[in-house]
């Protein structure tokens, strides 16, 4: 391996190797690696220093939380060398419509996210920060590590040198545009044998479909979900086309957030970044997350609030690890859906992860299924296979889940055929497509 890749070398080394005894060990090593990271931050990040207000760095976890909006609308005042956030973006959209990922700005990657969540984020880091991003995956993710020869197949929205960061003679990485022809993603696959292949299972189920019905056994040792909510139907479907174990990869413009253990269970990445609870139920089991990245230093993640829910693991994991288990990542809070009470008293909230346990036990053959809330009296909802008995039946799971609640029962409009979905986007099988005080929602009548 060449001499600038042994950064990543040490990056890998350290996260893969580096255990905590305790919690308290844990909390100990945070605090410390955000009061580093702040004096650091604090006298080159303008916005940050606002933030603070004259607050002691020791006392950041009282600082007020930031949003995507905030962040964009200040970013040239909290990136922290010389940056200007038209250029920046010109140069990120240019690298994306040539297919040229290797463009930078003054010796900055740049790049956007997919703006599901509403208006493009920009991510920002320098070689330092895209090498430690690096080596820190490459030890979450892969399988035995680096001690045997690996391919990774990466399916994604766009291609960024923060994916092709390292190579040498026992790690190649090769990427698969999204928007490619089916059989021609296949043949390049069945050519390549990747030992991993990551991707929004969205595009993990359809190659999952192709190789079943060809009886292709691509030898992968392990696939990755990113990018999207991870749903039952599509893990089970996707284990059986590549036959291999699933893992998942929790990761956001902000930062790489989660990965799963040897065992399967999706963990919170607490070594490398902070994450606090703003609980959203009131059994304290679901939360949006609070992120401060701990090696963040050009673009600063402190106290910023995501649009995300995470349901948190009841069980404790095999593996031992003190970090965060979580059950799930069951989507945006802008998919929470509401039901007015039948009383009259209120509204009152289901989450993304109740609306898809309701749509497959109300029939185990469902294969595919979307749900939408148009409005809160009104339900879109499509599944296949869609006879008369399976929508009864999904009908009726959506009225069990409702009604201890003394929820009013929508309207359910079936639908026969899938809601448009383009391949470069992130899938949403469940989504809310109304904003909430159009029809005088707000926390206050929430009950």
């Amino acid at each position: 391996m060449v001499t600038h890749q042994l950064p990543i070398l040490f990056d890998y080394a350290r996260t893969r190797w580096r255990r905590f005894e305790s919690r308290a060990h844990l909390d100990r090593y945070q605090e410390r690696a955000v009061r580093r990271l702040l004096r650091h931050v604090m006298p080159r990040s303008r916005h940050t220093r606002d933030r603070f207000s004259g607050l002691d760095p020791s006392a950041w976890r009282t600082v007020a939380t930031m949003d995507k909006a905030e962040m964009m609308s200040h970013l040239d005042a909290l990136v922290t060398v010389e940056f200007r956030k038209s250029e920046a973006i010109a140069v990120a959209r240019a690298a994306e419509l040539a297919q040229e990922y290797g463009r930078k700005y003054r010796g900055l990657t740049v790049g956007l996210s997919s703006g599901t969540s509403g208006s493009r984020g920009l991510f920002v880091v320098n070689d330092r920060e895209r090498r430690h991003w690096a080596g820190a995956v490459l030890a979450k993710a892969l399988p035995g590590g680096l001690r045997s020869v690996q391919r990774i197949a990466l399916f994604l929205r766009a291609n960024s040198n923060l994916y092709t960061s390292v190579r040498s003679k026992r790690l190649a990485l090769r990427y698969f545009d999204l928007r490619d022809p089916l059989p021609q993603s296949i043949d390049s696959l069945r050519a390549w044998r990747p030992t991993v292949v990551v991707g929004p299972p969205s595009m993990l189920a359809l190659l999952s479909d192709a190789l079943l019905e060809s009886e292709i056994d691509l030898g992968v040792r392990r696939v990755i979900s990113v990018a999207e909510v991870l749903d039952p139907i599509d893990a089970h479907h996707i284990r059986r086309g590549f036959r291999c174990e699933l893992h998942q990869i929790y990761q956001a413009t902000e930062g790489f957030l989660g990965a799963t253990c040897e065992y399967g269970t999706l963990h919170l990445n607490e070594d490398l970044v902070v994450i606090e609870r703003e609980y959203v139920d009131r059994t304290r089991t679901r939360f949006v997350p609070i992120i401060t990245d701990l090696h963040r230093s050009i673009q600063p993640i402190v106290r910023y609030r995501l649009d995300d829910i995470l349901a948190v693991r009841q069980e404790p994991c095999a593996c031992g690890s003190v970090m965060t288990s979580l059950s799930a990542v069951e989507g945006r809070c802008d998919d929470v859906f509401y039901f007015r009470r039948r009383d009259s008293s209120g509204w009152g909230t289901v989450f993304p992860d109740h609306i898809r346990r309701a749509v497959v036990e109300g029939d185990d053959l469902v294969a595919d299924y979307a749900v939408r809330q148009t409005s809160p009296t009104q339900l879109e909802v499509y599944v296949t296979p869609g006879d008369a008995p399976r929508l009864e039946g999904v009908r009726r799971a959506i009225g069990d889940l409702l009604r201890p609640h003394h929820l009013e029962l929508p309207e359910i409009r079936f639908l026969a055929n899938r809601p448009s979905q383009t391949p470069s986007r992130k899938l949403q099988r469940v989504a809310r497509v109304f904003r909430p005080d159009s029809y005088g929602i707000s926390p206050k009548s929430i009950v």
